[in-house]
Formats: structure tokens, sequence, C-alpha cells
């Protein structure tokens, strides 16, 4: 924390690769197998060259058990 008034974000921010990024098209299955494999907990998720959000695994985990909750229920 001491560094942080000195430290800048191009110090610490990695750039955008296969690894730490999705496709708005891809598979929230292959998302998160992505995630479990690199052991990150979001994947930015790049359209056309462009950051089109944020995917957490938070997020992903809540969809995919209301995914699993309504394919129960129908």
């Amino acid at each position: 924390r001491d560094q942080w008034p000195t430290c800048r974000v191009s110090e610490i921010a990695q750039p955008c690769s296969d690894e730490n990024s999705v496709r708005p098209t891809d598979d929230a299955m292959q998302a998160l197998g992505k995630l479990s494999r690199s052991g990150r907990s979001r994947l930015l998720v790049v359209d056309d060259g462009k950051l089109a959000g944020v995917l957490s695994l938070k997020d992903l985990l809540k969809f995919l058990a209301l995914r699993t909750e309504l394919e129960e229920a129908a």
C-alpha cells in the first residue's frame, strides 16, 4: 500500500491475451474452464479488439447455478 502513490497502472497491468480474455460469443463453460486453468477470478470480454466487459467467476457461477435450477424445474 505504501507504493500505491508512486505505482502506475502500466507497471502492474497485464496486456490482453488469449489467457485472460474471452469473446462475447464464447460458451460459458469455455469461460469457466479458462478461469479454472488460469487460476484467475476474472476474464476480459473483448469484441473486435475492444473491451466489452469483465466476466467474474462469481457472476459466472451464479449464472450457471440459475441455469441448472431452471433446467431442473422444467
